[in-house]
């Protein structure tokens, strides 16, 4: 659960999390960007997203798991690699954390079991091309008037413009380009470390 702390320097998020502990990202540099993209409909959707695509009868506790949990572990993932990498510019740094933390903002109801069906009638059609979709305004003819929760209407391409962080560069961590892999999609990457340790930590395993 995200806690929302006055301060004199405005309000702090913090975030108790089963890997991670007390999280509140308050020691990076992109802390606002990061608690703007949270606070976003689109991240905030994920609270209601379980990380399996469906129950689990003999794992309840994995069942449990939101999709909202996995993003912010990621993006804290990221943050913890990040300071090691002196040699990356803040720019680069911002695009990796923001995709970090928004990678399944375009995950249906029941995950990649629906996707997969839609995919089967629509071979156009994947999770990441909603992300895309999401991030370039471009998700409903009403763009950001739609409501993608009630009384809530889409905000992260906005977040991302507002930080002058370039949605295109975000979506290719995402998303990379056949052949090629990012710190966010590739045969290891911060997503899938972020998961198998959670599900492994509810069950017990660490």
């Amino acid at each position: 659960t995200w806690i929302d702390r006055k301060s004199p320097g405005g309000a702090t998020l913090k975030f108790i999390d089963i890997l991670y502990g007390s999280v509140s990202f308050s020691d990076t540099a992109d802390v606002s960007l990061i608690n703007d993209l949270i606070a976003t409909p689109e991240v905030q959707r994920l609270r209601f997203l379980r990380l399996l695509n469906h129950d689990a009868p003999f794992m309840q506790e994995a069942a449990t798991s939101r999709r909202f949990a996995h993003s912010i572990g990621t993006c804290v993932a990221s943050s913890l690699l990040l300071r090691n990498a002196p040699w990356l510019s803040g720019r680069r740094k911002q695009e990796i954390q923001a995709a970090a933390l928004i990678h399944d903002i375009g995950i249906l109801p029941y995950g990649h079991l629906i996707e997969r069906e839609l995919a089967r009638l629509d071979k156009s059609f994947s999770h990441e091309s909603l992300v895309r979709s999401i991030l370039l305004g471009t998700y409903h003819p009403t763009n950001i008037y739609h409501q993608i929760l009630p009384n809530a209407s889409l905000k992260v391409a906005a977040v991302l413009r507002r930080f002058d962080v370039d949605p295109e560069a975000v979506f290719k961590l995402i998303c990379p380009t056949r052949g090629a892999a990012s710190p966010i999609a590739a045969s290891i990457d911060l997503d899938n470390i972020d998961n198998i340790h959670r599900m492994a930590a509810l069950m017990g395993r660490v």
